[in-house]
């Protein structure tokens, strides 16, 4: 921890839960979470995390217009997952908006036959999205997304794993109507999707990572 904090220290960080039987942000910035259903504490890759039942567990994460979640340009998200295998169905790890009503969704998703996905659109039908080339299903693994400009990485386990240009360099928006973690909501009126695993050490940055910082966070953190 302490050669983490010295190599990347807390530059950007605008949210994290270390899970560790609270959903407390120790980012300082306050957004804290709510559980709903019944996510259980259990040993996670560091301390403890939680498990979601892919049911009706998550937490919430309040958020709104203009708060430092509100994510518009550069960011990266990043988190210990150990996902059951999911099937072809999407279970987010952390998202926020909307995918159907075509608000952004910052999505870092356990995506359909266990590959990652990170995705976003804008206010228009415009989106980019990435998937790794490597599966996250049965075993801890530490995934991350960054978006710099027009560029969308995947990092596994410190590793760039896959990379994409996008169409919507910083044109993307977000409306932060709900932001949860363990689950992806499709739209204000229609289908909710549940995260099947544990969870652990979330991170979610206002600046994109460098390729030494995504491997540094997964050694160190």
């Amino acid at each position: 921890k302490n050669i983490e904090s010295h190599i990347i220290g807390d530059e950007g960080l605008v949210g994290y839960w270390s899970l560790d039987n609270d959903v407390k942000d120790h980012s300082g910035n306050g957004n804290d979470g709510i559980i709903y259903g019944n996510p259980l504490p259990v040993n996670g890759k560091y301390g403890k995390a939680y498990s979601f039942d892919g049911i009706d567990d998550y937490i919430n994460i309040p958020c709104s217009v203009g708060d430092n979640l509100n994510l518009r340009g550069d960011m990266a998200i990043s988190a210990w997952v150990n996902s059951e295998n999911t099937g072809e169905t999407s279970r987010a790890v952390y998202s926020d908006g909307y995918y159907y009503d075509f608000a952004r969704s910052n999505s870092l998703l356990i995506y359909y036959n266990g590959h990652i996905q990170a995705y976003g659109k804008s206010s228009g039908s415009d989106e980019y999205s990435s998937y790794s080339q490597k599966s996250a299903v049965g075993n801890w693994t530490y995934v991350t997304m960054v978006l710099k400009g027009n560029q969308l990485f995947i990092y596994i386990n410190g590793l760039l794993d896959n990379s994409q240009t996008t169409a919507i360099p910083n044109k993307i928006i977000n409306d932060n109507v709900v932001c949860n973690i363990g689950r992806f909501h499709w739209s204000s009126g229609f289908e909710l999707y549940y995260f099947n695993g544990t969870i652990d050490e979330i991170r979610i940055y206002n600046r994109s990572l460098t390729s030494s910082e995504a491997y540094y966070l997964y050694r160190y953190n």
